[in-house]
């Protein structure tokens, strides 16, 4: 495994667990069976953050593999770089990244979401997780970018 996770920043309270949850939920909804999806919790000092395992438990009912950013592996022999991620059998593999960026108001926080392939297969956007009837919704700002 590649070293560029980091232990998770504090214990995430219930509602940021939720709000997790659902941003991720949006970036894997396409995601084919079977595939591997590595989850981050954003980035520090350039390095991936591993979630807990009790937040991954969550992803249980998906039909798509998901493991910590400190699981991955590149085919790269410079373990400094981060660029094309491959799962343990050395297929395209990608690490979806959300980043909790502030609270608005007690229904609204602003994040960040993508996922990262490659130094050429990236992509991210800003937008506002909003609390709408009880659960969660991403909604984008229409900013981002693409690699």
């Amino acid at each position: 495994p590649i070293s560029t996770s980091q232990p998770v920043r504090v214990p995430l309270t219930p509602a940021e667990m939720n709000i997790y949850e659902a941003a991720y939920r949006e970036l894997l909804r396409n995601i084919p069976p079977g595939e591997t999806c590595y989850l981050s919790l954003g980035e520090k000092e350039k390095q991936w953050i591993d979630p807990p395992d009790d937040f991954l438990a969550r992803f249980a009912d998906l039909k798509v593999k998901v493991g910590k950013p400190s699981q991955m592996r590149t085919r790269d022999k410079d373990q400094r770089v981060r660029y094309h991620i491959v799962d343990e059998k050395g297929d395209d593999a990608y690490v979806y990244w959300v980043t909790f960026k502030h609270w608005i108001d007690k229904e609204n926080v602003r994040v960040q979401i993508g996922r990262y392939g490659g130094s050429l297969d990236a992509f991210g956007m800003n937008g506002v997780m909003q609390l709408e009837r009880g659960k969660w919704f991403f909604h984008s700002s229409g900013s981002g970018f693409r690699s």
